[in-house]
């Protein structure tokens, strides 16, 4: 079944997520000893997911497995093809995320200061320099290193195409069945209960860690009576195929 969806927090690289589900409604028929969340994108990383208990019970294990919806269309090839194009969309996020971060740059200018009866006012000379001078060099710093991003995201794209192509071709000459489509790939996190004092409630969460996520931040540049004053906003990019809207949202 599919948890509720909690709560993300987007890192530089990927995010962690957060969802719960209540035990009795995803409960087996064999005692009430597994819940298994599904509908999970296929970028989850294996080896990063956790689980526990909220209200009485004991998690006992974690397995993280295809949904049976593509399972019978897994295999060495399968799994290659997969993998190709889980790596072509954490790409294409990349490249995302780092256009809208030289977009946000690139519109990076100084406001205008306003008077103390809200009318404009002449700011000093040498703090209006001082100020320009200033985003000028963030600017050419923060762009360097974007660019460098960039060139390096490019590659990378560059790269998991082909690696897609590769797959695909070979898939082809196997007479491998009717292609997947990149939506129609999930994966389930299978969590194992036991009851605490024969007593198994409340609901199971589930964390897990997705590439395919991150945020870039942006400055802007406020001109005052005082010293100048940077504003930072947060500019967050995903193709994990979730749906974030309405959800908690942190970055880190």
């Amino acid at each position: 079944m599919t948890a509720r969806l909690e709560q993300v927090t987007v890192y530089a690289r990927g995010a962690r997520v957060r969802r719960s589900v209540p035990i009795a409604a995803g409960a087996t028929e064999a005692g009430a000893r597994a819940i298994r969340v599904g509908g999970l994108p296929l970028g989850v990383i294996d080896d990063a997911v956790r689980a526990e208990v909220r209200g009485t019970g004991l998690v006992a294990g974690v397995r993280v497995v295809l949904d049976p919806a593509i399972a019978s269309q897994t295999g060495p090839i399968g799994d290659d093809l997969h993998a190709a194009r889980a790596r072509l969309a954490a790409a294409d996020a990349e490249l995302a995320a780092i256009d809208a971060a030289l977009t946000a740059l690139a519109a990076l200018t100084p406001s205008p200061r306003r008077g103390p009866h809200g009318g404009d006012a002449p700011a000093p000379w040498a703090e209006v320099f001082d100020a320009r001078l200033a985003l000028h060099e963030l600017r050419l710093a923060r762009e360097g290193a974007l660019r460098t991003r960039h060139a390096a995201a490019v590659r990378e794209r560059r790269t998991a195409r082909e690696q897609l192509e590769a797959a695909l071709e070979q898939a082809a000459r196997a007479g491998a069945t009717r292609e997947v489509k990149l939506h129609e790939l999930h994966k389930a996190v299978v969590v194992d209960l036991l009851p605490d004092a024969g007593v198994l409630a409340g609901e199971v969460v589930v964390e897990y860690a997705v590439g395919g996520a991150r945020w870039v931040p942006s400055y802007g540049l406020v001109l005052g009576r005082g010293p100048a004053r940077l504003e930072l906003r947060a500019h967050v990019a995903q193709c994990t195929g979730e749906d974030w809207r309405g959800v908690a949202l942190t970055v880190s």
